[in-house]
């Protein structure tokens, strides 16, 4: 009678989900009853799993759009300087602008990639999980060939093995400014925003731990960085550019989340407290994996990686 009575439960939870993310596609500002319902949802899943032993699928909501946690969230699309995209390998060193408007091409560049991945037109509110190896080829191989100094990274190398596996790129880049040469790093990710959807950052996806085969499950990196002003403002600005310069302060703030989303709710506080003590930056410019993608699956879906202008929605 119990179990009978969860089922219930679970499944109105479930459709009054379906009519909230209807209404919010709408337009209307659904986003706080969204959260509730979501940590509902896990909340009976979790007691249904207790219950009977076993697995409860969570099901398909609209599938063709996601919500984005960080508000007013939009993903940029860069203004260009065309004629600065040309001449630029090997050189001993760019102008400021010049290393600007090569980071923003590969950027506007990776995103119309993704959108033919995809089959999308528009990149918000897309589910970009699992497209984060194609990403990083995309953005680092354009830059890698004009010469640069360039790594293909994943989060799991830098946390040995803690913190999930997503890939992103860094490229550095002479600059030289008032006689002076300087190398700017930067750091390259198009696809963060796929641990900023809403479904996937509320609390109670602590308690789906239980039942996934040892398994960690908690709330994604999105969730931590919610809670903190400084952080929420850098996530936002990284979700809207797809880079940012790889400042210490920056590094820390960008694995802040991805770190933290890989432990339960009895380890969280204390990997807070272990995360300032991780020497991120010299894992990440010490260590470079090698790429999931190669240019014949780049060519074959009819993507781009040559650094040339860019027609507006190219596909």
């Amino acid at each position: 009678m119990k179990q009978k009575h969860l089922e219930i439960k679970y499944a109105r939870i479930c459709q009054m989900i379906n009519i909230l993310e209807k209404n919010y596609y709408m337009g209307k500002d659904v986003k706080k009853e969204l959260e509730d319902a979501y940590n509902k949802m896990y909340m009976y899943k979790y007691k249904l799993e207790m219950l009977t032993k076993k697995h409860y699928d969570i099901p398909t909501l609209n599938s063709n759009f996601e919500i984005i946690f960080s508000e007013e969230y939009e993903t940029k699309e860069h203004n260009l300087n065309n004629e600065m995209l040309s001449g630029l390998e090997n050189k001993q060193f760019y102008t400021k602008e010049e290393a600007d408007n090569l980071i923003k091409w590969t950027v506007n560049n990776t995103r119309e990639n993704l959108k033919i991945l995809c089959d999308t037109d528009n990149l918000n509110n897309c589910d970009l999980t699992g497209t984060c190896g194609f990403s990083q080829f995309s953005s680092i191989y354009p830059l890698e060939k004009l010469g640069l100094k360039v790594t293909y990274s994943n989060i799991a190398n830098l946390f040995d093995k803690t913190g999930g596996i997503h890939a992103f790129g860094t490229v550095e880049i002479p600059i030289k400014d008032n006689d002076k040469v300087l190398t700017k790093k930067y750091i390259i990710d198009c696809t963060y925003s796929q641990f900023f959807l809403l479904k996937n950052c509320v609390e109670s996806r602590y308690l789906d731990s239980h039942i996934n085969n040892g398994i960690t499950t908690s709330p994604m990196a999105g969730y931590f960085m919610k809670n903190n002003s400084e952080l929420e403002q850098f996530a936002k600005q990284m979700l809207e550019n797809g880079y940012c310069e790889m400042t210490d302060n920056n590094l820390m703030k960008y694995c802040y989340g991805l770190y933290l989303q890989e432990f339960n709710a009895n380890e969280v506080k204390n990997a807070m407290i272990n995360f300032q003590k991780l020497n991120i930056k010299d894992k990440l410019e010490n260590y470079s994996i090698e790429s999931d993608y190669n240019i014949e699956e780049f060519q074959e879906l009819g993507c781009n990686l040559v650094i040339k202008p860019l027609k507006k929605h190219e596909r």
